[in-house]
């Protein structure tokens, strides 16, 4: 008998403003891999994460949305928002995010009071 998952809580949407020393590690890595854009997706999916593309016509630009679904994670229920013009780029980022802060919880959450939650 397959296990009966919980029902998913939504807790509130996370912006992600990479930092220009932040930008520039995020350069490296991406001139520093070759790996196939599939090969993101799933890296990322089996992680427990969930990804999810729109057009933001008010900023004219891709929005990337990483939802973390990994119940044994601090940032179960959030949704990660990273925006860019290129797809691919927004994927990279989210990719990068993932592997520099969130596989080891590292990405602080933002002060409730001050977060969106829309």
């Amino acid at each position: 008998m397959a296990k009966k998952s919980t029902k998913f809580v939504f807790k509130g949407y996370v912006n992600v403003n990479l930092t220009d020393p932040e930008l520039d590690q995020l350069k490296l890595y991406e001139d520093s891999t070759d790996e196939e854009v599939s090969d993101r997706v799933i890296s990322v999916c089996e992680l427990g994460y969930k990804i999810g593309f729109s057009y933001d016509a008010h900023h004219g630009c891709i929005a990337l949305a990483l939802t973390c679904r990994n119940e044994h994670s601090m940032y179960y229920g959030y949704v990660f928002m990273l925006t860019h013009e290129e797809p691919l780029r927004a994927l990279m980022a989210a990719r990068w995010l993932v592997d520099t802060y969130l596989i080891d919880e590292l990405y602080a959450l933002p002060d409730k009071r001050r977060s969106h939650n829309w």
